[in-house]
């Protein structure tokens, strides 16, 4: 995740820290109803988040 703010962090004049704790890993999950299942803004939608959560481009 730190790759995806860096820039951005960058760009804005903020510095990104460590957190001074271990925190643990956050499960996220995506839910929709089934007639956005085909609709194509909500499926680019989708993918991106799933991209930038599983560190892909």
């Amino acid at each position: 995740m730190r790759e995806t703010v860096a820039p951005l962090a960058k760009q804005l004049g903020v510095r990104l820290f460590e957190p001074p704790l271990p925190l643990p890993e956050i499960e996220l999950h995506l839910v929709w109803h089934e007639r956005n299942d085909r609709d194509g803004g909500h499926s680019w939608l989708r993918e991106t988040l799933v991209g930038l959560f599983d560190g892909r481009p």
